[in-house]
């Protein structure tokens, strides 16, 4: 659960904040919290959820309570990760940014939870593979003054040891594709597909018409 510890003249007391039920809100919170500077605070739980793959929430006070609500509840059957072990960073305009150590097909991801209205959009911003890039990024995310991204992975990389890793606002566009690519080729694969690359190919006539060359090709995803 999550404790408010106050000191009085006599010492310190331990006020329980909130108890966390399983499935209604989340499980295993082990990350601590992260204050937004307005008095709220925002946290993480492992794993569990309505979703069933962890959660982000936030705090917010009301008198002398606090009000624990949902602001994003991870799957565990999707590619959008799962498994939270790290505080979550927030940006100057409120974005929400974090890591989760599980993703179905996946080695974790690094993911935006961005405010609209009276919800939240999630995105993913990278999948790794664990390959080189590494697997179970298990740090939290830092950001420098040009929206740069950085942390840690506690697996893979090019030693098996684990890796630092930077994500750039470009970058995270190129894994996104890459992994459309991936996708698309494993699925054309599980398809039984003979090829799982299809290509457009564009034929130039020569003067005579009487043979043809290749002149380009395409791939499609």
């Amino acid at each position: 659960g999550v404790r408010e510890v106050t000191q009085t003249p006599s010492g310190w007391t331990e006020i329980i904040v909130h108890s966390f039920d399983n499935r209604r809100d989340g499980n295993g919170s082990t990350a601590g919290l992260t204050p937004d500077g307005h008095g709220n605070f925002f946290g993480t739980t492992m794993d569990l959820g309505p979703s069933g793959g962890g959660t982000v929430f936030e705090l917010t006070p009301l008198g002398q309570l606090w009000t624990l609500s949902v602001v994003h509840a991870f799957s565990d059957q999707d590619q959008n990760g799962r498994f939270l072990n790290a505080p979550v960073s927030l940006d100057a305009a409120g974005n929400i940014y974090g890591t989760t150590v599980g993703c179905l097909g996946y080695r974790g991801t690094v993911f935006k939870l961005m405010p609209s209205g009276h919800g939240w959009i999630a995105t993913v911003l990278y999948r790794f593979t664990g390959g080189a890039d590494g697997g179970d990024p298990v740090s939290n995310v830092v950001m420098d003054a040009s929206g740069n991204l950085y942390g840690t992975a506690s697996d893979d990389g090019a030693h098996n040891v684990g890796v630092v890793w930077q994500i750039t606002p470009s970058s995270g566009i190129v894994a996104e594709l890459r992994d459309k690519l991936a996708r698309a080729i494993q699925e054309a694969r599980t398809a039984g597909l003979a090829a799982s690359q299809q290509f457009v190919e564009r034929q130039e006539v020569s003067p005579d018409r009487k043979s043809t060359r290749l002149n380009s090709s395409h791939l499609v995803i």
